[in-house]
């Protein structure tokens, strides 16, 4: 059966700059009726940055009192960031979902420093000095010393410096202390520190106590920067050894999630799916603009693409594929265009410096012609790939290779400090310690049931806060078409998933096993090494299952960012297919897409000094 007609387009009629007209206009009537405030900086991140950032900048290790009060701490930042969720709000349908992101993620990363973990006992970061006298690098098995740089900007700085741990600087002054607090709260996978993600290359940790008794550096840890893996970590996550390389790897994502996202915006706008939701067939409720809340009828049915029907075969059933997969798409280049063009700034940025200085002892000649280092956050090995190998992690893991390995790990210390700080109240550090006494198979037997339970509680609470963070990014968008129990779902059935795909595994190798038993003469079965084929074959289900698994939920979060307007958001400001023509007519033609004032910031005049600032 044809469907008919296309959908966001009739005589004239554009769907998308309609509907974000409407947007636009629900948002500026709710905002002059009070009912929400615009994201303002920098009080909207006061609870989730700057209190935090103030409470930890105060040595707290030998004052009992103080340290008790990170309990009204915390407290204050929940308040404060469920009144962001509940009062804020913007004319960016991108800017209004990042709102409720924003504002669990900062509340859950508040609760680990405060709560969860002690970072001025346990935390460091690694720093870089002048090298001292007697130490000229690391040591060899003679007992010589000879620098090691794992990469091009690390091989800049061993000549002159050396790196250390820095625990918490208590008796610096209070500049050296907000400094290392503040790194510590943008220190999100921990590039750079002592609880760095395993997904990502790093040095290993310090392993002498970190709380000193002097504070003058003499007894500090040096960094054993040659045993950053070389290039690739164990989830196939890869690291730049050259300028070139970085540049050119940053450069290809970057343009790649570029032209991919001008795409989708340019394609996206043919469905009303995404920029309606799934309920595009019914009238369409938008927040009220006076006293009454109406339906808005828009002045022409709507239906799906002519194109779905003329391209995709069996359109009832491919349609939500190739929804499903173009939403996937339309995250994945938008998680790798913001990172790549972040790490391009950061990296440029300090390769600028570096550079500069070493012209300008050139022209000025100034005694040194070398060229310095770059500033350390600014270093290679503190900016790996942001997403993971395919191979090692989708191919040979599976589900859950693809959410532990391939997917960007930017919460994952986060999501799972709950878990964690769960496990060592109930005595999780010395778990099953007094088992060795009853015999060394049954302490081992104890032992990993113990892991096991501890990691499936650490992937429920992760992928359930996963779940209340996306759910919250549609409760703070101006749509009241939200469904928050849709993206919860889509991630709370990922462990399903990966429990199933787990089972599967197990019985499908114990045929496998029984089917390829060679030795006759031995009355139990030998697994034989895997073959080619056996590994084709394992690869090839594993990602089936993740395709299909992601597939048969991926609806859950796909349509929660169409209802909330978020495809109607365009990252990229000069859009190269519409300045070749193919992009519609009207707005939806202009090859400038930051034209409208939903774009840029802009300084907001609240009723109230506090409330006034920049806004987006």
């Amino acid at each position: 059966m044809a469907i008919p007609g296309p959908a966001a387009s009739h005589e004239g009629f554009n769907l998308g700059a309609y509907h974000q007209q409407q947007y636009q206009a629900a948002y500026q009537a709710a905002l002059a009726a009070g009912h929400v405030q615009p994201l303002v900086l920098p009080w909207s991140v006061v609870g989730s940055f700057f209190l935090p950032l103030l409470y930890l900048s105060i040595p707290h290790t030998t004052r009992p009192w103080l340290y008790r009060l990170r309990w009204a701490v915390a407290a204050a930042v929940v308040w404060l960031n469920v009144r962001l969720v509940r009062t804020t709000s913007a004319a960016n349908e991108a800017v209004a979902y990042t709102v409720g992101l924003l504002a669990v993620w900062g509340t859950l990363w508040a609760l680990r420093l405060l709560v969860f973990t002690r970072p001025q006992w346990d935390a460091a970061r690694v720093q870089r000095r002048l090298r001292r006298k007697g130490s000229a690098g690391l040591p060899t098995r003679d007992g010589a010393f000879t620098p090691t740089a794992p990469d091009e900007s690390v091989a800049l700085a061993l000549p002159d410096y050396e790196y250390f741990w820095q625990p918490f600087p208590a008796h610096a002054s209070f500049a050296a202390r907000l400094l290392w607090t503040a790194d510590l709260l943008v220190s999100w996978r921990g590039a750079g520190w002592n609880f760095a993600i395993s997904a990502i290359p790093h040095p290993p940790s310090p392993s002498l106590p970190l709380l000193r008794g002097r504070d003058d550096g003499s007894d500090d840890e040096l960094v054993r920067m040659d045993l950053i893996p070389y290039m690739v970590s164990r989830t196939g996550t890869t690291r730049s050894l050259t300028y070139a390389a970085f540049f050119r790897t940053r450069l290809c994502a970057f343009v790649l999630s570029y032209l991919t996202i001008d795409l989708l915006a340019v394609t996206m706008r043919w469905d009303p799916y995404f920029i309606l939701g799934p309920n595009y067939l019914h009238p369409y409720t938008y927040p009220p603009q006076g006293s009454h809340s109406q339906h808005t009828r828009y002045p022409y049915p709507l239906q799906l693409p002519a194109l779905y029907s003329k391209v995709l075969p069996l359109p009832n059933l491919t349609v939500l594929l190739v929804r499903n997969l173009c939403g996937m798409a339309g995250i994945l280049a938008g998680i790798q265009l913001h990172g790549a063009a972040l790490q391009l700034i950061v990296v440029g940025t300090g390769r600028l410096y570096s550079l500069g200085h070493y012209y300008g002892n050139i022209v000025f000649r100034r005694p040194s012609s070398s060229t310095p280092p770059p500033p350390l956050c600014a270093e290679l090995w503190q900016h790996p790939a942001l997403f993971g190998g395919f191979v090692p992690t989708v191919l040979d893991r599976g589900l859950a290779g693809f959410w532990g390995g391939y997917w960007h790990q930017t919460f994952r210390v986060g999501f799972v400090a709950p878990a964690r700080w769960l496990l060592t109240q109930n005595g999780g550090e010395n778990v099953g310690v007094e088992g060795k006494n009853v015999g060394q198979e049954k302490w081992r037997r104890e032992k990993t049931n113990q892991d096991v339970a501890a990691r499936v509680l650490e992937m429920v609470f992760a992928f359930s806060l996963s779940g209340i963070l996306h759910a919250t990014g549609g409760k703070t968008s101006i749509p009241s078409t939200t469904v928050a129990w849709a993206p919860f779902a889509f991630f709370a059935s990922q462990p399903l998933g990966i429990a199933l795909q787990q089972c599967l595994q197990q019985a499908s190798q114990r045929i496998l096993n029984s089917i390829t038993t060679t030795d006759t003469t031995d009355s139990h079965i030998r697994r034989l090494p895997p073959s080619v084929t056996t590994t084709m074959l394992r690869r090839a289900a594993n990602l089936l299952f993740t395709l299909a698994w992601l597939h048969l939920t991926g609806a859950g979060i796909v349509d929660d960012m169409s209802r909330a307007g978020v495809w109607m958001y365009e990252p990229v400001p000069v859009s190269p297919l519409r300045m070749m023509g193919l992009g519609g007519t009207g707005d939806d033609g202009k090859w400038w897409r930051w034209g409208s004032e939903a774009y840029g910031l802009g300084w907001y005049r609240g009723r109230y000094w506090w409330e006034s600032g920049v806004t987006l």
